[in-house]
């Protein structure tokens, strides 16, 4: 059983290891087309069994041109794998204007097909020389941050508030000047928060999503705390507070 045990621990810790490079070559133009050159490898100790990633496209002023999608199916450890990923763009003469990459892993299989919850934490962009250095490469944190339209929005009972993920539509309506993820809130009757203040951390850690809040906040409750300790941003400015839950 303790063999067992050291076993499976050995096998989770692999899991949690970054797993999947990424590099972006080139870009390129053929007709009214364009495609971005993509190198993947798989530098974790485990095969990939499958995977998606969504890639988002924005110009200089990360204004949304396209968007693009790749599936693969068997990527062995330390297998590297060259693609070129159609890009669809919202208007064909705007494949030059590319100066950013945002990548998400929405799923991923590993061997014995488990499945990864937080796949997208195994993406590493691959800082050599193979990356355009015309082009930015970045992780995404938030799936939705450019998909506004599946952006819900939730209601946390426990700090009598209305959350909504960060997307583009939320940063451009309370000005937000840097940042990509976090919750914002959108409607409240609590006291201490207003519309508009984006909740970067609960108990120091970083929230993406509301099965983060979602989690943290039962912790919380879990260890019998009556506050969770929220930093926020309010007007571009961070805040750090301990807020009383309901």
């Amino acid at each position: 059983m303790f063999r067992f045990f050291i076993i499976f621990f050995i096998y989770l810790k692999s899991l949690n290891a970054t797993s999947i490079s990424i590099a972006i070559p080139g870009l390129a133009k053929v007709g009214n087309a364009c495609f971005l050159n993509m190198l993947l490898k798989n530098i974790s100790k485990s095969s990939l069994n499958s995977f998606d990633i969504k890639i988002y496209l924005t110009n200089e002023k990360d204004f949304l041109l396209g968007d693009g999608e790749i599936s693969l199916f068997k990527l062995n450890k330390n297998q590297t794998y060259n693609t070129s990923v159609p890009i669809n763009l919202k208007e064909n003469d705007k494949c030059s204007n590319i100066k950013n990459v945002k990548v998400f892993l929405k799923k991923c299989y590993f061997d014995k097909n488990t499945k990864v919850e937080n796949c997208n934490s195994l993406l590493k962009v691959d800082n050599n020389k193979l990356n355009n250095k015309n082009l930015n490469v970045a992780i995404l944190k938030n799936k939705n941050f450019y998909n506004s339209e599946k952006n819900n929005i939730f209601f946390i009972s426990e700090l009598d508030i209305y959350l909504k993920a960060l997307d583009n539509n939320l940063v451009e309506k309370y000005k937000i000047r840097t940042e990509k993820s976090g919750m914002m809130i959108v409607k409240g009757k609590n006291n201490i928060f207003k519309e508009g203040d984006l909740i970067l951390e609960l108990e120091m850690v970083s929230i993406n999503n509301i099965n983060d809040v979602k989690k943290i906040l039962k912790r919380v409750k879990n260890e019998n705390k009556d506050s969770v300790i929220v930093n926020f941003i309010r007007d571009n400015k961070k805040k750090l507070i301990a807020a009383y839950l309901k």
